[in-house]
């Protein structure tokens, strides 16, 4: 059976422990560094885009998870349960937060008896291809369902040798292997672009690079371009 908690203010989650020990109040304000439960706003180099952050100062309770540089609320919770997963129940009411002590998983109820689970987030990934642009400029690719936090790139043409590796993240880290097979058997990496086909210093075929991770895909600033370049692309959350 599950038992249920009402959340004072500076209370942390603490996840290894029995039921009683599972709610206390600590300093150590994390859970992974991932779960915060406190009155006021988590701050430090812990705090992380994807965080949860229970806000005790309102009621009842609000789930918010961390953005880029602000916090948005998920949903409210009029009440707290935690126990072993399999007793979290099959009819939660709209509110309801389980925190499953033993697979360190956090549901909540939206829906009237359908819990949905919000942490952790199950990783998504989507796979495609696309022509490269014919313009210079920015270009997105749209339609993953989701804001990618990692998009990896392959690129090719069926007719050279030139082609190459690169990713991107949603810090705007970014790096690209160029590759060159035709006999120079040369490699080159670049950090200030997320995908490239050169033949080192004499053309730059493709060249683009990170503009930014989008609600439902992500963009790309392309630098030079050829139609007859293929970029394939995997897309991770």
């Amino acid at each position: 059976m599950a038992n249920e908690k009402t959340l004072p203010s500076k209370e942390t989650l603490v996840n290894g422990h029995d039921h009683s020990a599972s709610l206390i109040t600590a300093n150590d304000n994390y859970l992974r560094d991932t779960i915060y439960v406190s009155s006021t706003e988590p701050t430090g180099p812990h705090v992380h885009r994807g965080m949860i952050w229970i806000d005790t100062s309102v009621g009842p309770n609000a789930i918010k998870i961390r953005l880029v540089s602000s916090w948005a609320t998920v949903t409210t919770v009029e009440k707290l349960l935690y126990g072993v997963d399999a007793n979290k129940g099959a009819t939660p009411d709209p509110g309801d937060l389980y925190i499953a002590t033993d697979t360190e998983k956090i549901y909540s109820c939206f829906t009237d008896d359908v819990w949905t689970q919000i942490y952790p987030k199950i990783i998504e990934v989507a796979l495609g291809t696309f022509t490269c642009p014919g313009a210079t400029g920015n270009y997105s690719v749209t339609g993953l369902g989701f804001e990618p936090r990692l998009v990896e790139f392959k690129i090719g043409k069926s007719s050279t040798d030139y082609g190459g590796h690169g990713w991107m993240d949603y810090n705007g880290n970014q790096a690209s292997f160029a590759i060159d097979i035709d006999g120079a058997n040369k490699i080159a990496c670049d950090n200030a672009k997320t995908v490239q086909a050169t033949n080192f210093g004499v053309i730059n075929y493709v060249v683009g690079a990170y503009v930014s991770m989008d609600v439902d895909g992500f963009t790309i600033n392309f630098i030079a371009v050829d139609v007859g370049y293929t970029i394939y692309w995997k897309a991770i959350r």
